[in-house]
């Protein structure tokens, strides 16, 4: 090893060395080295060959002036070295040392635990004479008044669809304060009270109206009506337990919390919605979905309330006339409210005295404990209200008993009126009387009741008029809290009037020149046009197409004009068959698009409308309007949302096409003349704000823009339509299932996947008989196979009668032919040959369907008959034989299985779109005349069937799958209510993040109050990257990297987008065509939207085309990345080493006799202050709600104005309280003195403390 030491030598002499800050012995020399010994090379390469002189070292180390220390430490798991010194260590002077290792070398110590253990051991300290340690009196001091806790910033204001703005407050909601509302337990969940919704909604009325009007008196009366609790929160599991709240108060949850509030004339139509989201916020962004909790009707008087007699009267004349009744066993009430379910926790059991007649109810009511800090701005605090509500409850219960298994929840408010008080509101008296219930509130088995809260001294805080609650199942409530009936999870789309002036019955004639294309004209209609537009657009040019017309020809059209207008009108009339009118519309929009393909630059699209008349029926049984009329055309409106979801995907900008239905008024076939002007009308108004909308797109818009794609023309009244969550019913056990249950259903497509659950889970329920239909009739091998199968075949044997049966159910005579033999009770199973005795029919799950998946492009009439004939047809065959044969009359389930693609519109689905619009159009038939009838427009089930195979893309694309339990639990909901509650119903959790990616700039107004708020954020987010500085603008981060390296991001970012569309973990190959590699055009739009979304690049719809390759795309970009940020990798240049500053010794002796402190991090005293000094605790912490409110200064953007940039910040604890009293300081003086000063008194006298002379020695000095 010697030829070693000189090649090492210069290695070392490369290296600077320092002389060490303590005494360094040496194993080498055998010594404590001194001077400059360590800084030479040699002595470091030199120890390959030397040998250890340990023992000499170790007799250095005890002897001489190290004779003294009292313990030698080993640092490391082994022992092996204490072992040796204690060996070593001759102890000639007579001291005994200690030789330790505080490594257990069984567990993964650190050093703070090492540190932890040398400190436990050897610290001394002086001990503490506990009779001068001062206990200070606090009083508070505040400086602000602290926010909601459950709402706070409020949000930039945005414009709705209709033109209104639409405020918002929002706020993450504190762990402390999470922590106290997890008290509220129903059924062994926490939840969010009810009456925590309500204070929301009361607190962001009082903050909307001091917005607009500062003037607004004190006294103001904050009024509810309307109220609405439809969907409970689950609060989150972990909350960081264990940690004292003084740690983790100040920290915000991963549940934030928000109230929207729009104009509704004088009032605020106000919102309570919820989204869970992580601690970063920007990685948890792709995830977050809102959840809409309760809404209602607000407003607000500047006046005194004038409030009903029914508030009971005088607070002491109600105490003196309840005092003479015997109190109610409070403890006793809380044991039967936990056997019921309502498992309240300490906080939320704020019941002190309870008195109750049979229909009134009498009680006090005080929080178990002082308000926190973080709670004092509630309006009204949750707990106290709900214990108003928990009277209530008691009220009920000597009313009447509750099923087992049964809880009353209330689910709502008629009337609420808050009057302000400046009173301390942890006392209160709550007064309870029966109200009379109307019949719906009897229908739907509501309770109702009427509430007065009164301060200490008696004056009315709150008044409610009509609390309803309604007795729920178990199960119901258990399921509104997971997975199967989550407000985020079943949809409906409601019609609702537009703010829009009443469309106009007569138009005066505009002279000037406009072209429109008009396709799909029938004979019937071209002479009503005619008449039309020479009435009122005399200069217009007019040019009419004929159905059936080839697409060349309507191609060469469009390239001859500037058209203001593209209309497709065949839906107007029933003369044209409903797939020669969908065939007729592909080709329009296939000429539209090889249009746009030739253009050499884009260009401002046209307007374009599709128009049907009586497509489908949007009200519900009770509208008294006429619906004779089948339905026609009712596939139109799922053609239209996949046409245009995929256009702007193909195209990467704002499609401006709309749809049109015409309710008839009439019975006629075809269009009349007036319902012509109002279509006009809504085309002139729509097409105005398509041209506003494109202006707006070409620059960057200061705020959501929602469209209004969709419209309804009822009465010459303008309907839009809203997606809302669904409405059930809770129907008891006399639901129509359960009748259903007691004769045969009927299951078509029931050898397929989702029909084998769906017996498998009627068979479970002990139903009679189960005829499963099929083409064939005859279960595949695979289904042979198959654990489902067997289990119904086991079933077969026992309670129900299980028979095969095959029939085409696109064929009409075939499916009157089933439903004949199965009405006469003696049926041939098809895969056994035996003959069955079946029980009437009472039941129909229509689940039957294909897919054949094409871009519009390549749609054409025969796709779509592929997918009507099974899906549409089949349903309305069924429907027809029942009508023939007259067995509606005892059919309480007609169920069809139809898809989310109706409601959102799937790309490259376009027929099987239309196909489950139609089958939305029959359910809505048949219930408008009173039949069973529901249509559940599904999204992927995931466990098989269609999508089983596209769970990771469909995420991809803002869907989340359905499990098998969630599908049965969904279905077993809709069709229990029979003919109530929605009859057409969406299941489907959104991603809405992802979802709203597919939409260019502008977005359905269908979907504007779930995405709105998703808008506004990736707005807010976008900007706030922008304005964060270099470290997150994304041009600046491109313009900082070496050439190599961003070629190399580029290509694995192209790279990574191919992978995630082709499902493969293998990278594909560089130079290899994507599109061969099984890249399809949906998946090459997909994978354009990937790309140019990572770059925020707008690339062209033919990218594949023009650049087949990864390599070929990564070029592409490669040029477009350098000329967007003009990157200059010249610029850069190396940082500069800072000096360190030395402290020099002034050679001032200075004796420390007492210490006391008070430091950011809740250290408070010098025991704190060792702790950590030697954990290295973490201070920083977010800004207290006590100093101030962070959500109204706090801006990222580091230039604004009067803003703060940081959450976080080092602050001590209690800055505004002080023990005024003990200083001989007056309220009033304390009050204007600076918090600083008044903590530097109280430490001062604290270091007083700690000093080793009593502090009375000292006063005389």
């Amino acid at each position: 090893m010697a030829g070693a030491v000189e090649p090492v030598s210069r290695l070392f002499e490369r290296v600077e060395f320092s002389k060490p800050a303590i005494p360094f012995i040496s194993t080498v020399l055998g010594r404590l080295a001194v001077g400059s010994e360590l800084s030479d090379a040699l002595y470091w390469s030199e120890q390959i060959t030397k040998p250890v002189r340990f023992r000499e070292a170790i007799h250095a180390a005890t002897s001489g002036e190290f004779s003294a220390m009292q313990a030698y430490i080993e640092v490391g798991p082994s022992r092996v070295l204490a072992a040796m010194g204690r060996d070593c260590d001759s102890g000639a002077d007579g001291t005994i040392h200690e030789w330790l290792c505080t490594v257990d070398p069984r567990s993964a110590a650190n050093p703070f635990e090492a540190i932890a253990t040398l400190q436990e051991r050897f610290a001394q300290r002086l001990p503490m004479d506990e009779s001068v340690r001062h206990t200070w009196n606090h009083s508070a001091f505040p400086w602000t008044v602290p926010r909601h806790p459950l709402i706070g910033k409020e949000m930039p204001t945005v414009s709705a669809a209709g033109g209104e703005q639409v405020s918002r407050y929002s706020s993450r909601v504190r762990l402390d304060v999470l922590d106290a509302l997890r008290d509220h337990v129903i059924l062994g969940m926490p939840l969010m009270p009810g009456a925590a919704f309500i204070d929301a909604l009361l607190a962001a009325g009082r903050l909307e109206h001091t917005r607009i009007d500062r003037r607004i008196s004190s006294s103001a009366v904050i009024k509810l009506s309307d109220v609405s609790i439809f969907s409970p929160l689950l609060l989150p599991e972990s909350l960081g337990s264990g940690v004292a709240p003084g740690e983790q108060g100040f920290h915000p949850s991963s549940l934030e919390l928000s109230v929207e509030m729009k104009p509704d004339g004088r009032d605020h139509l106000a919102e309570v919605r919820s989204r869970r989201i992580g601690t970063t916020l920007a990685a948890a962004n792709e995830e977050e979905y809102e959840q809409s909790h309760c809404r209602g009707r607000l407003a607000i008087s500047a006046g005194t309330s004038q409030l009903p007699a029914s508030t009971g009267g005088q607070l002491t004349d109600l105490q003196r006339r309840f005092y003479s009744e015997a109190a109610v066993d409070v403890s006793q009430l809380y044991a039967t409210f936990a056997e019921l379910g309502w498992q309240y926790g300490k906080l939320f059991r704020p019941i002190a005295q309870l008195f109750k007649t049979d229909t009134e109810a009498f009680a006090e009511l005080r929080l178990p404990r002082p308000v926190l800090p973080c709670e004092e701005g509630f309006i009204i605090h949750p707990a106290i209200l709900d214990g108003l509500f928990q009277v209530a409850g008691s009220l009920l219960l000597t009313a009447e008993k509750a099923p087992a298994g049964s809880v009353y929840v209330p689910i709502g408010v008629d009337e609420l009126a808050f009057i302000p008080s400046t009173s301390k509101r942890d006392i209160v008296w709550g007064r309870v009387t029966f109200a009379e219930a109307d019949d719906e509130a009897k229908r739907r088995q509501e309770r109702v009741v009427n509430c007065t809260l009164y301060d200490e001294g008696g004056r009315v805080l709150l008044y409610v008029s009509g609390l309803r609650s309604r007795l729920l199942r178990t199960e119901v409530l258990l399921s509104g809290t997971g997975a199967a009936a989550e407000s985020n999870k079943l949809w409906s789309v409601e019609w609702r009037a537009s703010h829009q002036q009443p469309v106009a019955h007569h138009e005066e004639p505009v002279d000037h020149s406009t072209n429109w294309l008009i396709a799909g004209v029938h004979p019937a209609v071209q002479s009503q046009l005619e008449e039309f537009f020479l009435k009122t657009m005399p200069g217009a040019k007019v040019v009419f197409c004929a159905p059936s017309v080839v697409a060349t020809d309507v191609r060469r059209l469009l390239q001859q004009e500037a058209w203001n207008g593209i209309i497709h009108i065949g839906g107007v009339t029933a003369s044209i068959s409903e797939m020669e009118c969908l065939s007729d519309v592909l080709v329009l929009l296939q000429a539209v698009i090889d249009w746009q393909a030739n253009e050499s630059s884009p260009r401002p699209l046209p307007a374009m409308f599709l128009v049907t008349r009586g497509a489908c029926c949007e009200a519900t049984e009770n509208s008294g309007l006429s619906h004779s009329l089948a339905p026609v055309h009712s596939g139109m409106r799922g053609l239209f949302r996949t046409a245009k979801a995929e256009l702007e995907a193909l195209w990467n900008r704002f499609v401006p096409l709309h749809y049109i239905n015409i309710e008839p008024s009439s019975d006629k076939q075809t269009v009349t003349p007036e319902e012509l002007r109002q279509v006009f009308s809504v085309i002139q108004q729509q097409g105005a704000k398509a041209q506003f909308i494109q202006d707006q797109l070409t620059q960057e818009p200061s705020k959501p823009l929602f469209y209004e794609s969709e419209s309804l023309l009822r009465d010459g009244e303008l309907l839009l339509p809203r997606l809302v969550p669904a409405s059930l019913e809770d129907c008891g056990d006399g639901n129509a299932l359960a009748e259903a249950m007691t004769g045969t259903i009927v299951i078509t497509g029931g050898l397929g996947g989702i029909g084998l659950v769906l017996a498998k889970w009627l068979t479970g329920q002990e139903a009679r008989a189960v005829v499963l239909v099929s083409r064939t009739g005859t279960p595949s091998a695979e289904v042979q196979r198959s654990e489902d199968w067997h289990l119904l075949q086991s079933r077969r044997q026992h309670q129900t009668r299980i028979v095969t049966a095959s029939c085409d159910v696109g064929d009409r005579e075939q499916v009157k032919l089933l439903f004949r033999s199965l009405r006469a009770g003696s049926f041939v199973c098809h895969s056994t040959g035996q003959v069955v005795e079946l029980p009437p029919i009472r039941g129909i799950f229509h689940a039957a369907g294909v897919l054949r998946d094409c871009p519009i492009q390549k749609q054409d009439a025969e796709t779509l008959a592929s997918v009507f004939r099974p899906k549409s047809q089949g349903a309305w065959n069924i429907h027809n034989a029942l009508e023939e044969l007259n067995m509606n009359e005892g059919l309480k389930v007609f169920l069809m299985f139809s898809s989310i693609a109706s409601l959102v519109g799937n790309p490259g689905q376009a027929n099987y779109a239309a196909a489950n619009s139609s089958l939305d159009a029959l359910a809505s038939y048949r219930r408008c005349r009173g039949l069973a009838g529901h249509s559940i427009q599904w999204g992927p089930w995931i466990e098989q069937g269609m999508a089983a195979e596209l769970g990771e893309r469909l995420e991809r694309a803002g869907f989340r799958g359905i499990s098998n339990k969630v599908g049965v639990e969904v279905t077993e909901a809709v069709v229990s209510q029979g003919t109530t509650g929605d009859f057409v119903v969406a299941c489907q959790e959104f991603i809405w993040p992802r979802f709203v990616m597919r939409y260019r700039g502008c977005l359905p107004a269908i979907f504007e109050e779930q995405t709105r708020s998703v808008t506004v954020r990736m707005r807010d987010e976008r900007s706030s990257r922008q304005a964060a500085g270099p470290e997150m603008h994304q041009e600046s981060a491109f313009a900082s990297m070496a050439p190599d390296e961003l070629r190399a991001l580029i290509q694995a970012t192209v790279s990574g987008a191919a992978k995630q569309v082709l499902g493969t973990a293998e990278e594909p190959p560089a130079d290899a065509p994507l599109q061969a590699l099984g890249i399809d055009s949906l998946g090459a739009v997909e994978f354009r939207n990937a790309v140019q979304d990572a770059f925020d690049i707008r690339l062209s719809a033919t990218l594949l085309f023009d650049y087949p390759s990864v390599q070929a795309v990564s070029d592409h970009l490669w040029s477009m990345v350098r000329a967007k940020t003009a990157i200059d990798t010249s610029s850069r240049g190396d940082d500069q080493l800072a000096s360190a500053a030395v402290l020099q010794d002034t050679g001032v002796s200075i004796a420390v006799v007492g210490m006391a402190c008070r430091l950011p991090g809740s250290v408070n005293d010098l025991e704190a202050f060792e702790e950590m000094l030697l954990t290295f605790q973490d201070c920083i912490q977010e800004i207290p709600p006590s100093r101030f409110s962070i959500e109204e200064v706090y801006d990222p953007d580091p230039d604004a104005k009067g803003k703060i940039y940081v959450r976080e910040g080092g602050f001590i604890d209690g800055a505004e309280l002080f023990d005024n009293r003990f200083f001989g300081i007056s309220d009033a003086e304390a009050r204007e003195m600076d918090p600083r000063q008044r903590i530097s008194l109280e430490v001062s006298y604290e270091a007083l403390g700690t000093n080793a002379e009593p502090i009375r020695a000292l006063s005389n000095i």
